[in-house]
């Protein structure tokens, strides 16, 4: 049992104990001031909130990338270079500001999300701009890694999740492009990090999910 719903439970029990009389106001209280009863449901609605926060963030990148890509042909190279680097200094550094309060940190923790959406879009746009030709799941491979440095440097399991999420996507793409026989035309260090990922992925996620003791990173 989880220790939000032993509180849970121990609530809803310690009040039918103290309505049959089995135990007094005074004991009540104790245990109520104990296991903080007045803010399980308050933790609930925070968390709804973070999730709230946290697909914000992700709309807000996916965004960002709409609106840079709908005007990306009309703009300069040198334009283009200044808006997604902009972009991404831009809404990593209030990210980063907002995570450091405590106040604002599940708004931090959205703005991050969105800050890591904008390095994959950034990674895509740079290698079209210097015809960098490669497979997707080359630039997933590079996107995810980003991902998981933000996520070792910040110790965020959001961040982890996402960067497993294009490790996975990854793989994906090159066992499809094993099985069809088509050799994708990249650097040499992305082939051998390919060839070893799944081996890669037990420790390096392993390892972050006992830093940010995250069941959900060690499920996966």
């Amino acid at each position: 049992m989880s220790q939000e719903n032993f509180r849970r439970t121990l609530r809803k029990e310690s009040e039918q104990w103290w309505k049959e009389g089995l135990i007094d106001v005074a004991l009540y209280e104790k245990l109520s001031e104990r296991y903080q009863f007045a803010e399980i449901e308050a933790a609930s609605g925070n968390r709804f909130i973070a999730v709230l926060l946290g697909l914000g963030g992700i709309l807000l990148g996916l965004g960002a990338i709409t609106l840079v890509a709908a005007n990306w042909q009309e703009w300069s190279r040198k334009l283009r270079i200044v808006v997604i680097f902009s972009a991404f200094i831009l809404v990593n550094g209030a990210g980063f500001y907002c995570w450091q309060r405590s106040k604002l940190q599940r708004l931090g923790v959205g703005l991050l999300l969105a800050g890591a959406l904008i390095m994959g879009a950034n990674s895509g746009l740079m290698s079209q701009m210097f015809h960098q030709s490669g497979d997707i799941s080359g630039l997933y491979l590079v996107w995810g890694v980003g991902v998981l440095v933000m996520a070792y440097s910040l110790r965020l399991t959001a961040l982890g999740i996402l960067s497993w999420i294009l490790v996975a996507l990854c793989h994906q793409y090159s066992f499809g492009g094993w099985m069809t026989g088509r050799a994708p035309l990249e650097s040499e260090w992305i082939s051998l990090m390919r060839i070893y990922l799944p081996l890669l992925m037990t420790p390096l996620y392993l390892a972050l999910a006992h830093w940010c003791r995250s069941r959900v990173l060690y499920c996966l």
